[in-house]
């Protein structure tokens, strides 16, 4: 943000629905609070869900800022690569500025270059992440290609699975119709000679616990913290 000395610029990210602040920059060396938190009704999401420029050359005078005016100038410019706005790009001034056509060329510039880095980067970890199911697939299907029995199948995919994903350890349960019990098999983290004392005390069927919800539901579930779950038993 050397250009036109501007004051600092942020970065937020867009996900169709909402922005993630993603980085600040400040002239000078400066290092301040960033704006982190947008609000709903202003300049940045305006722009992210318009997908269009907006140039501000005072913000006390434009309807976005009537509730705060902090007597700068500000541009916001959408982020978009693909036909899709991937985030939002803000360069502001401490005091009224006119943007000369050649600046917004260069912030024009800029924005596209943001854009294709941040669809770089997202194409990484894609790729990324893709590559490490593929290759935990692979890692399964190696491990069962000698097992035959099921409960030593679900004992080396529990332990497969559990080691790939850098777990502290994992559970695979095996539902029986006859009793409508959810047993465990597979142990991983621990020794698995324990799995008969933890199955006699688990005692879980469809609708109990986290397990058992899952079972009933016969869908996947992702928990950031399973102490903020209610459907989390612990034993």
């Amino acid at each position: 943000i050397q250009f036109a000395s501007a004051d600092d610029a942020h970065v937020f990210l867009y996900d169709g629905k909402q922005l993630d602040f993603g980085a600040a920059l400040w002239a000078g060396g400066l290092q301040r609070e960033p704006y982190a938190a947008p609000r709903p009704g202003g300049l940045t999401y305006t722009v992210a869900r318009t997908g269009k420029r907006i140039v501000i050359p005072s913000v006390d005078e434009h309807p976005l800022y009537q509730e705060w005016k902090w007597g700068g100038a500000i541009v916001g410019l959408p982020l978009r690569s693909g036909g899709t706005t991937r985030g939002v790009m803000t360069v502001a001034f401490e005091k009224p500025h006119e943007f000369a056509a050649e600046e917004l060329r260069l912030l024009e510039s800029l924005a596209d270059q943001a854009a294709i880095a941040l669809q770089n980067a997202r194409l990484f970890q894609w790729t990324t992440s893709e590559r490490k199911r593929v290759q935990l697939l692979l890692d399964i299907a190696q491990t069962l290609s000698t097992a035959v029995e099921v409960p030593e199948i679900l004992q080396r995919a529990t332990s497969v699975t559990t080691e790939s994903l850098g777990g502290m350890f994992g559970e695979a349960f095996l539902f029986d119709r006859a009793t409508e019990r959810l047993h465990l098999r597979g142990l991983a983290g621990k020794d698995p000679a324990l799995i008969p004392e933890y199955d006699s005390r688990f005692n879980l069927r469809p609708g109990m616990g986290l397990v058992g919800w899952i079972a009933e539901q016969r869908q996947a579930v992702l928990v950031p913290d399973v102490r903020q779950d209610p459907r989390w038993l612990h034993f």
